[in-house]
């Protein structure tokens, strides 16, 4: 057996796209920190929903449900002990 360690080869370490923009950030007088803030603002923008779309027709929904909840008729409470005619047969035993 061969006592030598395999020898690795060199990867490749060529900067990605944010590395290479935190790079340019910094030679031009902007912070790593600032610049690393800068570029999750802008995600965050790319990323960001619009309510007004997404959601469109949410609010007629809304009111349809909250109207059919507001127009069920009120009754007494009724005691636990007894069942009413709305459970099923198998629930009285």
């Amino acid at each position: 057996m061969d006592s030598a360690p395999a020898k690795r080869r060199k990867l490749d370490h060529s900067q990605d796209g944010a590395e290479a923009a935190l790079e340019s950030a910094a030679s031009t007088g902007i912070s790593r920190s600032r610049a690393f803030v800068l570029e999750a603002e802008e995600l965050l923008d790319s990323v960001r929903l619009d309510y007004n779309t997404a959601l469109q027709g949410a609010d007629d929904l809304l009111h349809r449900i909250k109207g059919a909840v507001e127009g069920i008729k009120a009754h007494d409470p009724l005691p636990v002990r007894e069942p009413g005619p709305f459970l099923p047969i198998a629930a009285h035993r």
